[in-house]
């Protein structure tokens, strides 16, 4: 980080965002507010480029308030950006989603 520059910044992808939640989460044992501090934290520096940073703010939000996994926020964000009615999944959790339905 020390050599990144606003500038000269550097890349955060999604995917490392989400992979940085779970293992924050199971490897380390982090609470989710301690998570979602650590994701704001990145979101606002200066001295890195987020993908998707328009997703990864309300994801932060509703990661840190109504129990949702930040991996199945990215997926719903994506999702509606993409133009999708509805998030069909596996997952009953992520089927909780507003645009959710539970297949199988």
């Amino acid at each position: 980080m020390e050599a990144l520059t606003e500038a000269r910044p550097g890349f955060v992808c999604r995917e490392v965002l989400v992979e940085l939640v779970r293992v924050l989460e199971r490897a380390y044992g982090r609470p989710r507010t301690e998570v979602a501090t650590a994701l704001d934290a990145l979101l606002s520096a200066r001295e890195l480029v987020i993908e998707a940073s328009e997703d990864v703010g309300p994801a932060i939000d509703r990661y840190r308030r109504d129990g949702h996994g930040f991996a199945d926020l990215m997926i719903a964000a994506a999702a509606r950006r993409a133009g999708a009615m509805e998030l069909v999944t596996f997952d009953r959790k992520a089927a909780g989603l507003p645009q959710g339905r539970l297949l199988g």
